[in-house]
């Protein structure tokens, strides 16, 4: 409930749809894992930079960062010449063009969905007031008692 109160819906259904398509974009890597790369630290290279330039820009979305957004949004717009391709392979039969298809529309509605008016607001406004824990006095443990 409290999530709710701090994001806006069109900011949830924009971070739920930016995850599920990057999640669904990395698992064609996964499967293909064992042909690249070849060394340890080939595949360390590769984990952060999908971390880093894939992933921390959504969670610093979340998080009100105006930055994080666009580069969401030029990250969705780099997909986009992959859309003619998709269209040719989409085949109700197909599961490949089915599957890129949905990969591409989820990125692109999510970024879509971080642009529009209440978001932009949302982006704008102050941050939210967080409880600061460091200042609260730390509770005592309770001794034990016997008896």
């Amino acid at each position: 409930m409290q999530n709710q109160q701090r994001h806006p819906r069109t900011i949830i259904y924009a971070l739920c749809l930016s995850w599920v398509s990057r999640m669904m974009g990395i698992l064609p890597v996964i499967f293909r894992w064992n042909k690249w790369p070849e060394t340890l630290l080939e595949k360390t290279l590769a984990t952060t930079a999908f971390f880093v330039l894939v992933l921390f820009p959504l969670y610093m979305a979340g998080r009100r960062k105006k930055w994080a957004r666009i580069a969401v949004l030029i990250y969705s717009i780099t997909s986009l010449p992959e859309i003619p391709g998709a269209i040719r392979n989409f085949s109700p039969f197909s599961l490949d063009g089915a599957y890129t298809m949905v990969l591409l529309v989820s990125g692109l509605l999510g970024a879509i969905l971080m642009f529009v008016p209440e978001s932009n607001a949302w982006f704008r406004s102050e941050k939210l007031e967080a409880p600061n824990k460091s200042l609260q006095p730390k509770s005592s443990p309770t001794p034990w008692r016997l008896g």
